[in-house]
C-alpha cells in the first residue's frame, strides 16, 4: 500500500513541461497581439465633411483607401510638417471624391481589407489544434492517474 501511496503523491516526470509550454504560448500569442497595435503613428481623428473641406483648401498631400477607412496627411502651410489624420467615408458612394483628388494631385492609394493568408490559416486550425491538444493532454492525465 506503501507504493500506490508514493506513486499519487509526487507528480511523474516531464509531466510539468506541458503547463509551461502552455504558458508559454499564451505569452506569445499575447505578444503578438500587442505588437500587431502598435507601429502606427498617432492619428487625428476628424469628421468627413472636415476631410472635404481640407481637400477642396489643398491641404491634403496623400491618402490612403481602406474600405470605409480613410487615412491621410495634411500638409499645413503655417505649420512646419505633417499633421497625419483619419476619417470614415459615409456608407454611400460619393462621386465627387476621387475627381476632388485628382484635382487637388493628391496622392491617392488604397489597400486590401481581407486578412492576409497566414492569418486565415492560423484563425481557422487554431481552435482544433487547442482542442486536439486538451484531449491529448486529458488522455496523458487520465493515462497516469
Amino acid at each position: 500500500m506503501r507504493d500506490d501511496d508514493a506513486r499519487y503523491s509526487s507528480p511523474p516526470p516531464g509531466s510539468g513541461s506541458w503547463r509551461g509550454l502552455i504558458w508559454l504560448a499564451a505569452i506569445l500569442v499575447l505578444g503578438l497581439l500587442w505588437l500587431a497595435g502598435t507601429g502606427q503613428p498617432e492619428q487625428d481623428a476628424i469628421s468627413y465633411s472636415e476631410f472635404k473641406q481640407a481637400l477642396r483648401a489643398g491641404e491634403v498631400r496623400q491618402v490612403t483607401i481602406a474600405d470605409q477607412e480613410i487615412r491621410g496627411v495634411l500638409a499645413d502651410p503655417d505649420a512646419p510638417g505633417e499633421a497625419q489624420f483619419t476619417t470614415t467615408r459615409p456608407p454611400f458612394d460619393d462621386p465627387n471624391l476621387m475627381p476632388l483628388l485628382e484635382e487637388h494631385g493628391v496622392a491617392v492609394a488604397a489597400e486590401d481589407t481581407e486578412p492576409a493568408w497566414w492569418q486565415s490559416a492560423l484563425a481557422m486550425f487554431l481552435p482544433w489544434i487547442l482542442i486536439l491538444g486538451l484531449l491529448f493532454a486529458g488522455l496523458i492525465y487520465m493515462q497516469i492517474g
